[in-house]
């Protein structure tokens, strides 16, 4: 399928997530588009019966300690790589969790370049 880069905002005060589509030049597609609007995400999703009870507390949904470069996270069936972060998140996660080391994650110049 189409590799298309995103930008995924996680909001540690409720642990709510939202991914925007990074624009491109004369995609066809809506600039700075909403893929999915905030709201806490799901670990599994098989479909949409997989969504009953979503919402509810507890360890079925993604929490900060979950994004970690290098990491794929399922985004309502569709995978992501976490291939970086801001240095604001590295400085939390340092201090929050003693990462000091961050994977070198390999992608295209095109993709590191669109979200600059």
């Amino acid at each position: 399928g189409e590799k298309r880069v995103f930008v995924l905002h996680f909001f540690l005060v409720d642990d709510t997530v939202e991914v925007r589509e990074v624009p491109t030049a004369n995609s066809g597609r809506a600039p700075f588009s909403v893929f999915m609007k905030k709201q806490r995400l799901p670990k599994r999703f098989e479909g949409l019966s997989s969504l009953q009870g979503h919402g509810r507390s507890g360890s079925d949904h993604y929490t900060a300690e979950d994004f970690m470069i290098g990491e794929v996270i399922n985004v309502f069936g569709r995978n992501m790589l976490l291939y970086d972060c801001d240095p604001y998140t590295k400085q939390y996660y340092e201090e929050m969790y003693g990462v000091t080391e961050w994977p070198e994650v390999p992608v295209s110049d095109e993709v590191r370049h669109a979200v600059e």
